[in-house]
Formats: C-alpha cells, sequence, structure tokens
C-alpha cells in the first residue's frame, strides 16, 4: 500500500490533537469531522483489537481522544435522553443479529464496538459540541465552506479527468466519461458521492446566505463563493444529487415562505414509505420506469429498472431471516455456486434490511428521522429563514435529501451522523422562541416598555419577548440589551431561572450576530463576551450540586476567557462551570488565574469554589483555608444558593 495512506491515516489523530488546542473545541470537532472525510483516502488498512482503521476511524478516535485531553468535562456532564434510544438501539442491532445467527460472542462484541465507531460516537459527539444554534451554524458553515474549497480540486478533474486520488494515494478506479465530459471525484469513493457533498454544500451555503447567518468569506461577498460553487455542483455531472440540490432549494424556500412544514413532512415520509413499498412489493416501481423511459431517457429507464430488479432479489433473501437479519460476513449477499455475487447491491436500506432485518432498519430509519421530525414539531417554518434557526433548517433537510439517497446508494458519511446527533439535541433542548433576527426582512417594531404583571417560569419570557417585538436590523442591539434586563429581573427569584436562562440565550445569539457582521467592532466582541459570561454564570450558580448546564457554561466561558485572557470576572465563571462539569483540578487552576490577575486578592465567588475544589479532591487544609476567606467577608458577588454548607458537610467527610 501507498506510503502516503498510513501517514495521512495515522497522522490525523494528531492533527486532529492540534485542531482542540489552537481552536475552540466545536470549530475543532467541525474541522477533524468535515476535514478527515474530503481530505483523507477512502481506504484502510487493519490492526489487530480494532475495525479497519480508516478515516472514519481515525476521526472518531481523534475527536475522542481530544476530548479526554483537552474537554473532559463534556463526558462528565453528558447526559442521556429520551431521544438517543433509536440511536442506542441501532447501536445494538448488528450485535443482537450476530447472536441470533449463531455467529459467536466475540463477533457479537467486535460488530458492538465497529457499530460505536460508525454510528454511536459520531451521533454523541454531535451531540455534546454542536447540539445548539451556535454548534449548528458552525456545522452548516464548515459544509459550505468545504464545498467551496473542493472547487479548484473537482474544476481540475472535470479537465484532467478523475486523477487526484491515484496521483495522491496512488489508487482508484478510472470512471470514465458522464454526460459528455469527465465527473471529478477528488479523494471520495466515487464521483456519485462527491456529487451528493457538494450538492450538501451548496444547499446550505445558499440558505445561510438567504437567511443572513452568513453573508461574508473573510472580506468577500458570500455572493460569489456561492454561484461558484453552484456552477461546480451542476458541472459534477451526477444528475441524482443535482436534483436533490434543486429539489431542496425549492422546498426549503416554498416552506419558510408558505410558512409550513408539510412539505418537509412529506419529504421524511418517502424513505419509509419506500421501504415498506419495495419490502412488501406493493409497489414494483414498473410504472417510474415507463415514465422515465417516455420522457426522459431510455438508458437511465434501464438502468433504474436492473436497480429495481436487484433490489427484488436481495429484499427476497432478506425476508427469508425476517427480524434480524442474516447478520455480517456477506451472509445476507446472494452468490452463485462458487460463491461469487451475482446481484449489485446500491442501496444503504436494503443492505441494513439484508444483515439487521426489519428490526435493525426501523432502529436506522427512527435515528437518521428523529431529528428532523423533532425539528418540525417544534419549530414553526415562520422561523427557517431566520438567522438563529436557519442552520437548524438546514440540517433536517439534508437529513430528509440523504435518507432518499440512501435509497439508491450506500454513502456512509460522520458529517450526516454528526448532524443527527447535533440536531436532535438541539430540536428537544433549544428553545424555539428565540426572536427573529433576520436582517433582510425587518417584521415590527420595537415596544418601549414590558406591559402588564410579570408572570412566574418560562412564560414570562414569552410574555416579555411578545412585548419586545421583532425588531428593524437597526434595533438589534437594544432588543439585546433588553433581554439582557429581563433575564436579571427574572434571575432573581428561583422559580424564573429557565426564563432567565432562554431570555440571556436569546441576547447571545442576537450579540453573536452583530459580532459576526462587525469582526472589527471591539464593543460588538466585548458586548458578546460579557453575555456569554452573564449566561455561563446563570448556568452554574445554583445551589445543587448538579444545577444548570455545566457543558455549556463551559464552552461559552472557555470562548470569553479565550478572547480576554486578562478579565478575572471571565476565569472566575470558567473555575465555577469546571468545578460544576466535574473536574475540580482545572476549576482550581482557572480561578488561580482570577486571582493572580486581582493581584492575589480573589473574590467570595473564587475562594467559595476553590474550597469546594479542594474539597471534593480531598485537600482539606486548602479546602479549610479558602472556606476561612469566605467567612472573612472577601468581596464578590453572591453566587446564588448556600454552598457553604456543602463545603462543609465535604471538610468534615474527608476529615473522618
Amino acid at each position: 500500500m501507498f506510503i502516503l495512506i498510513y501517514i495521512a491515516l495515522l497522522g490525523w489523530i494528531p492533527f486532529c490533537l492540534l485542531l482542540f488546542a489552537l481552536v475552540p473545541a466545536r470549530q475543532a470537532v467541525v474541522a477533524a469531522t468535515i476535514g478527515g472525510w474530503i481530505l483523507l483516502p477512502p481506504t484502510g488498512f487493519s490492526l489487530p483489537g480494532i475495525p479497519d482503521f480508516t478515516k472514519l476511524t481515525a476521526t472518531v478516535f481523534g475527536i475522542l481522544i481530544g476530548t479526554l485531553i483537552f474537554q473532559p468535562n463534556r463526558i462528565l456532564a453528558f447526559r442521556f435522553r429520551w431521544f438517543d434510544l433509536p440511536t442506542i438501539a441501532w447501536w445494538l442491532c448488528p450485535s443482537i443479529s450476530s447472536l441470533v445467527n449463531g455467529l459467536g460472542a466475540y463477533d457479537a462484541l467486535s460488530s458492538l464496538f465497529s457499530n460505536a465507531i460508525v454510528w454511536a460516537f459520531p451521533y454523541f459527539i454531535g451531540r455534546a459540541y454542536l447540539g445548539d444554534r451556535e454548534g449548528l451554524r458552525d456545522l452548516a458553515i464548515g459544509m459550505a465552506f468545504s464545498g467551496i474549497a473542493l472547487i479548484p480540486f473537482c474544476l481540475f478533474e472535470m479537465k484532467m479527468s478523475a486523477v487526484l486520488l491515484p496521483r495522491v494515494y496512488g489508487f482508484g478506479i478510472f470512471e470514465g466519461a458522464r454526460l459528455g465530459g469527465w465527473r471529478p471525484r477528488v479523494f471520495f469513493s466515487t464521483g456519485l458521492e462527491l456529487g451528493m457533498w457538494m450538492s450538501a454544500a451548496s444547499l446550505s451555503c445558499a440558505w445561510l446566505w438567504k437567511s443572513g447567518s452568513l453573508r461574508k468569506l473573510g472580506p468577500i461577498p458570500l455572493e460569489l463563493p456561492l454561484l461558484s460553487l453552484l456552477i461546480t455542483t451542476l458541472l459534477c455531472r451526477t444528475s441524482g444529487a443535482t436534483t436533490l440540490l434543486i429539489f431542496g432549494l425549492i422546498m426549503l424556500w416554498l416552506s419558510a415562505h408558505f410558512r409550513t412544514g408539510l412539505l418537509l413532512c412529506a419529504v421524511l415520509l418517502v424513505p419509509p414509505a419506500y421501504h415498506v413499498a419495495r419490502s412488501t412489493n406493493i409497489w414494483t416501481g414498473e410504472g417510474l420506469v415507463r415514465f422515465i423511459e417516455t420522457y426522459l431517457s431510455a438508458e437511465r429507464a434501464d438502468s433504474l429498472n436492473y436497480r429495481f430488479r436487484m433490489e427484488d432479489i436481495l429484499v427476497k433473501k432478506a425476508l427469508q431471516q425476517p427480524a434480524f437479519g442474516w447478520g455480517g460476513w456477506g451472509r445476507s449477499r446472494v452468490t452463485d455456486s462458487s460463491g461469487r455475487d451475482i446481484v449489485d447491491t446500491d442501496g444503504m436500506w436494503v443492505i441494513f434490511l439484508g444483515t439487521t432485518g426489519i428490526v435493525g432498519l426501523i432502529c436506522w430509519s427512527t435515528m437518521m428521522l428523529l431529528p428532523a421530525w423533532s425539528f418540525v414539531i417544534r419549530f414553526p417554518a415562520a422561523r427557517w429563514s431566520d438567522t438563529a434557526t436557519a442552520p437548524m433548517a438546514i440540517v433536517a433537510w439534508l437529513t430528509g435529501l440523504y435518507m432518499i439517497d440512501c435509497l439508491a446508494n450506500g454513502f456512509l458519511n460522520p458529517a450526516y451522523i454528526l448532524a443527527m446527533g447535533a440536531l436532535s439535541n438541539a430540536a428537544w433542548l433549544v428553545s424555539p422562541t428565540a426572536p427573529s433576527t433576520n436582517r433582510g426582512r425587518p417584521k415590527g417594531g420595537l415596544r418601549t416598555s414590558i406591559p402588564g404583571p410579570r408572570p412566574n417560569g418560562p412564560a414570562a419570557l414569552g410574555a416579555g419577548a411578545a412585548a419586545l417585538g421583532s425588531p428593524p436590523p437597526d434595533a438589534r442591539q437594544t432588543l439585546a440589551d433588553r433581554y439582557r434586563s429581563l433575564a436579571r429581573s427574572l434571575s432573581t427569584r428561583e422559580a424564573d431561572r429557565a426564563a432567565a436562562e432562554q431570555a440571556l440565550a436569546h441576547a447571545y445569539d442576537i450579540l453573536s450576530e452583530i459580532a459576526s457582521a462587525r469582526p472589527g467592532n471591539a464593543e460588538a466582541l466585548r458586548q458578546r463576551r460579557d453575555c456569554g459570561n452573564e449566561l455561563a454564570w446563570l448556568l452554574v450558580s445554583q445551589g445543587s450540586e448538579l444545577g444548570g448546564d455545566p457543558a455549556r457554561a463551559v464552552e461559552l466561558a472557555r470562548r470569553a476567557t479565550h478572547d480576554d485572557p486578562d478579565r478575572a470576572d471571565y476565569w472566575t465563571t470558567l473555575g465555577a462551570a469546571l468545578y460544576r462539569a466535574g473536574d475540580p483540578g482545572a476549576a482550581i487552576e482557572a480561578l488561580g488565574r482570577s486571582v493572580a490577575i486581582r493581584g492575589g486578592e480573589g473574590t467570595s465567588n473564587d475562594h467559595i469554589f476553590l474550597a469546594l475544589a479542594h474539597a471534593r479532591l480531598g485537600d482539606v487544609d486548602a479546602a479549610r483555608d479558602y472556606r476561612g476567606r469566605i467567612a472573612a467577608g472577601a468581596p464578590g458577588r453572591d453566587p446564588g444558593g448556600d454552598l457553604i454548607a456543602t463545603i462543609d458537610s465535604q471538610i468534615e467527610a474527608h476529615s473522618h
């Protein structure tokens, strides 16, 4: 095997660690996943004790090791949710198939490990790192940028044929010409896979531009790169992927324009309806073949008819073991007397039907489609073109289009699985009531006061949002200030904390958009940092040891300290968040920075969380020392809740 393959695949792990060390964690995850998929070779090699080492394996291992070294708090703070059940079920299905088919415990464990690397880990990485609006925006931008970065490579291969893979990595079959020219492949397994990725990148870029979520790439207006990306995608000569792109853009625009989620619902129903119709032979596909033959192309009709006939044979074999399929080792394939495959397998769905049966197909389909269904249920289509919600709409629509593509093809891509995890988390745990901040279409005026008495709990935020109205573009800063003021008012009562968090989250979203639109404006950046720090503090400053959302608080506080490392308050918040996230050692280090910046005189908050962190580590003397400084009345803001009793109880427990 060409030596560069080993260097690239094995070298991707240290490259991932470098990304974690240099850039924010969520951006490192996006760059590692997408960069690995578009740059690394589509092959692998065997290593003892683990599945074949491929670009997917290298990417997943790189992110997991980076998380253990740089972001261990994310593991400690992670909590499983009910919507993770389909992913867990799909993770288990291949091992159950192995046991049902008598392939033994070793094969079952091997299947469990392989499925974790391919499906479970990317899903949960997406949940842990990208499961909010900002994370999904980074993912959508990463997809769009990857497509733009691939333009020169695609144009080169359109001229010279698909030669980059064999010239760089030393392998790759010649694909030939398509539709009167060369079809590019770059470093993907086939030109069809590249075409689908370019279509996904084009849809992401187009909707980011349409919604105002992204207007420039550095100093360059996005219109020129977007137009180049769309033209290049059309020239990739992948008719199926191009059709899905055009269809997706039209349907997404119609959904937002007419404010209806029914079109996306219809798209999401296509894959399961196809699975049922084809596996039961209710629909043979003959009518579609005749239509294409009459109105489009006899050649395309013959190709489609061949696919249908191959599916018929594979489905018939699969249904001989209907519940959990045939398991691995090619047992679901159809072979001749010499063991040679006699049926081509294209669609991912029929592969899973054969290997894991009806149960596995249901679990896989549910895992892939549930996040988009959740998004449709919770987020009104009227907001899909808003800057705050547009990235979520992009991922939801790409889900439906990717699953339709899986009816005919079997291109596994970890970026889609990462997106499923991110959208699954955001669809249920992010508030759908974020203000409309579409810069291109103001939707109302800004009221000057909040009428009526203040209600309690989450209803308070709804009342405040209704009173604030939707701002014109020049009132976004005012709207953010009002949300921050509303949050401070609500945070004075424990019953209103959830509403206060939502209000601050809305303010942070708006200020992030302002800062993105004004990258050189120091005041805009400071406003975002202050709001992020304020939100992070609210997420961790509850009396309960397990209160708030420590993982999100750590991310916000790290961003603030990275952007302004000389601000002591930011380090205090980061230390508190790290303690809440279960990393007392890192908390002590961050709080020590705060104390040092203040000239050795920490605030009461510094001392409270230093005492808590030392007590958790069993360092009773240090915990008592900081406990005494609290009693001496060091100045600082009240962290909320009686944490002194927690310190005393931990000191007493370790003293015995």
